[in-house]
């Protein structure tokens, strides 16, 4: 099986040794189509939002993580990362989010994976550093993922 939960270790294992978890495929129609739902659950997450409150309700995390489910911890990251990015906008609001949804990947008692918070640790630790250290609104969040990434 190939969903989230069920490729999880193959891919912690991988991720721990530095390695890719299968030989570089071609992108099949399938997972692209994959990489592209994820993306769009994802951003609208991140970028829906109430106009009075910016941090999602523990009903709006769980609701999203149910959407995940069957998702590649590979294709959540990197729609995450795609959020974080300082080439996505401005707007501190999408990040914030993001940084939520990370934040609850350390949470054990969560729907969230950690190896998503891992990889997105992995491939966006200097964007992680300038949203806790430049963006106000992001700092404490920022800076918490950082700690529990350490």
């Amino acid at each position: 099986a190939n969903g989230l939960f069920t490729s999880w270790a193959e891919e912690f294992s991988a991720f721990v040794a530095g390695t890719p978890p299968k030989a570089q495929k071609k992108v099949s129609k399938r997972a692209k189509r994959h990489m592209d739902e994820a993306g769009e659950i994802v951003a609208s997450f991140c970028e829906e939002f109430h106009p009075a409150r910016v941090e999602p309700t523990a009903d709006e995390m769980a609701a999203f993580w149910d959407r995940c489910y069957g998702f590649k911890s590979a294709h959540l990251s990197a729609a995450i990362v795609d959020q974080l990015s300082l080439q996505n906008g401005a707007e501190w609001q999408p990040r914030l989010r993001a940084l939520c949804l990370l934040e609850q990947c350390f949470d054990e008692n969560s729907k969230a994976p950690r190896l998503v918070a891992m990889k997105v640790f992995d491939e966006s630790e200097e964007v992680l550093q300038y949203l806790a250290s430049q963006v106000t609104q992001c700092a404490d969040k920022a800076n918490e993922v950082l700690r529990k990434c350490a």
